[in-house]
C-alpha cells in the first residue's frame, strides 16, 4: 500500500540508510485470498468468487504461482513494519468514505 511505501522511504532517509530495500507487505496472498479478505471485510456475498491461481490468467509473460519480496533487510535495518492486507483494506475504506464514494 502507498502508506507503507511512503513510510519505508521516510525510514531510509531518517536512518540515512544506503543500498537497496524491498518495501512491501509481509504476507504472501493469492488473488483468491485477497478477494476473500476483501469480501469478508465489506460483508459482501462470496458466491461469485472462484478459487483460482495465476496459471489461468491471460498474460503475455508467464508468472510464477507464488511471488513475494524478501523484506527482512527493511525490517532489520529500518525497523519497517508493514501493515497487513486487512489493515490496508480498512485504511482504503476510510479513504473512500472520506471521499464520499459509494462501495
Amino acid at each position: 500500500m502507498a502508506e507503507d511505501l511512503a513510510k519505508g522511504c521516510l525510514l531510509i532517509v531518517e536512518k540515512n540508510a544506503t543500498g537497496i530495500f524491498n518495501i512491501s507487505g509481509d504476507e504472501l496472498l493469492t488473488p483468491y485470498d485477497m478477494a476473500m479478505l476483501t469480501v469478508n471485510f465489506f460483508e459482501l456475498d462470496p458466491k461469485g468468487i472462484k478459487k483460482t491461481d495465476s496459471s489461468v490468467f491471460s498474460q503475455v509473460a508467464s508468472r510464477p504461482l507464488r511471488t513475494g519480496l524478501d523484506i527482512s533487510k527493511a525490517k532489520n535495518i529500518l525497523d519497517f513494519k508493514p501493515k497487513t492486507f486487512e489493515e490496508g483494506i480498512e485504511i482504503m475504506a476510510k479513504q473512500i468514505k472520506l471521499a464520499n464514494y459509494k462501495i
